[in-house]
């Protein structure tokens, strides 16, 4: 019944208006994003605490997804600043690099990124635990993909038609509990996962605010809606203002009072109908 709801939701946000066109890179990915402030932060006039990057560089597609700590002082400047850093090193990773060695260069790029922001939040004279922020990162090449995960949140992402959550929530001894690119021993807690891109055609970084919705974490299932929303985008039925006001929607706020991120990279359908070896 929940998924019916979250279905009927759907179709009518992608019913209403026309759209716009977002971002295609020219292996015709389709690359969009939308955060939006949670219940509990919104009734109390605090901002979203969430943050993303997408870059498209030099033949290469970045995301970058943070969710700043509720419990930490500056969690929204954490999140936008260890997103912005982390998504600028993983710009450094060259196109064609192997992926025999993709996993050091990932874990090189989130160390240097890591010392840069912690060195701007030092100079703020507060501790870096006041900027505490979750992770999530995802590099696609022409061959292959890596990604970057720590804390709660997740990746899914779309295989040849079939949906597969990649990379789960993974939380601390309670549920509320999670770990952050912050902590002294973040290097504890870190996954990173390489694989060849031939059969990948859509992707999607969440905040934990969206998993309730669109991941079983008990299953490690992904819900059904995250093939409607690839193909809204596929079909021109969504853009990103149509995005944002799905993660506003009631159906979706009834699920999580937190702040919601989701960014979408999702090739396009005239890529897909060319055949499974197109590759960004």
């Amino acid at each position: 019944m929940k998924g019916l709801k979250i279905f009927d939701q759907i179709q009518k946000i992608f019913s209403i208006g026309n759209v716009k066109d977002d971002l295609i890179n020219k292996a015709n990915w389709i690359l969009s994003g939308a955060s939006v402030a949670g219940e509990s932060h919104s009734k109390k006039g605090i901002p979203c605490q969430d943050h993303f990057e997408i870059v498209n560089h030099n033949d290469k597609i970045i995301s970058v997804v943070c969710d700043g700590a509720g419990s930490a002082k500056y969690a929204q400047k954490g999140a936008n600043l260890f997103s912005k850093y982390i998504s600028e090193e993983l710009k450094n990773i060259p196109f064609n690099e192997p992926i025999e060695s993709l996993e050091k260069s990932l874990f090189n790029a989130l160390v240097v990124a890591r010392e840069k922001a912690v060195y701007e939040l030092y100079k703020t004279g507060n501790d870096k635990k006041d900027f505490a922020t979750t992770l999530c990162a995802f590099v696609l090449l022409p061959d292959h993909y890596g990604i970057i995960h720590i804390g709660d949140g997740a990746v899914v992402a779309e295989f040849d038609e079939e949906l597969k959550v990649i990379s789960s929530p993974k939380n601390g001894s309670y549920a509320n509990e999670t770990f952050f690119i912050t902590e002294n021993h973040w290097y504890r807690n870190i996954r990173i996962i390489t694989k060849n891109n031939s059969l990948l055609t859509g992707i999607a970084l969440m905040t934990d605010g969206m998993t309730p919705a669109l991941v079983n974490s008990k299953k490690n299932e992904s819900a059904a809606a995250v093939k409607m929303i690839f193909n809204g985008f596929r079909d021109k039925q969504c853009d990103t203002e149509k995005l944002k006001q799905l993660l506003k929607s009631k159906e979706f706020g009834s699920r999580s009072s937190d702040d919601k991120t989701l960014v979408i990279l999702v090739k396009n359908k005239i890529a897909n109908n060319n055949g499974r070896n197109v590759n960004a």
